[in-house]
């Protein structure tokens, strides 16, 4: 077997490397798409506290780790259960008193219909491949729900998320060679909100 030799030009690129990534409804991030660009250079997150720094870190940890193994927010030192999968689909952002038990109870900024979008693209500029990958998060019985894809550039997605779409919404679309990874967001998002309406 013939080795793969990395062709990249500058170290500072080689192997996959995050080019995009955009997260719909996660945590904070509320009911538009908030996309980040680092185009596959090392990048520094910076931002005041609460801005949604370890935020964005949880979303590509989502989306490469096992979710059992996940520590949420692990890069300010919090408790394993501090963050989740659910307080993130939630949109949970502090902690009040009711005004009659003086209990304390979570708020959140989205209901339980809600759903969630990750998505990120990878690429390899020695090998000149390039992937993307995505997670769309719901609830079912006040449960997180998920289904994924994955897909190369200028080709069909796979994985289980989009066999169910296509067997189901007969889903068509063709993907062009330029931006294909970032015109399936709306997609995803359509997807979505079908699993929504059926989680009953």
């Amino acid at each position: 077997m013939q080795d793969l030799i990395d062709f990249a030009s500058d170290n500072t690129q080689t192997g996959f490397r995050l080019h995009k990534m955009e997260v719909f409804n996660w945590g904070t991030f509320n009911r538009k798409s908030w996309k980040i660009a680092p185009c596959g250079s090392n990048s520094l997150l910076t931002g005041d506290i609460g801005s949604g720094k370890s935020t964005l870190v949880d979303a590509i940890t989502t989306l490469l780790v096992p979710h059992q193994k996940i520590t949420y927010n692990k890069a300010a030192g919090a408790e394993s259960k501090e963050r989740t999968i659910y307080s993130y689909l939630r949109g949970e952002y502090k902690n009040e008193k009711d005004e009659f038990t003086q209990a304390s109870k979570k708020v959140y900024l989205r209901d339980e219909n809600t759903y969630s979008v990750l998505l990120a693209n990878f690429q390899n500029s020695g090998y000149n491949s390039n992937i993307s990958i995505a997670q769309v998060f719901w609830l079912k019985n006040d449960r997180p729900e998920k289904n994924f894809c994955h897909w190369r550039c200028g080709t069909k997605p796979s994985g289980s998320l989009f066999k169910f779409w296509r067997r189901h919404c007969r889903f068509e679309k063709k993907f062009e060679e330029n931006g294909a990874c970032w015109d399936i967001c709306r997609i995803l998002k359509s997807i979505a909100i079908f699993f929504v309406i059926n989680s009953e």
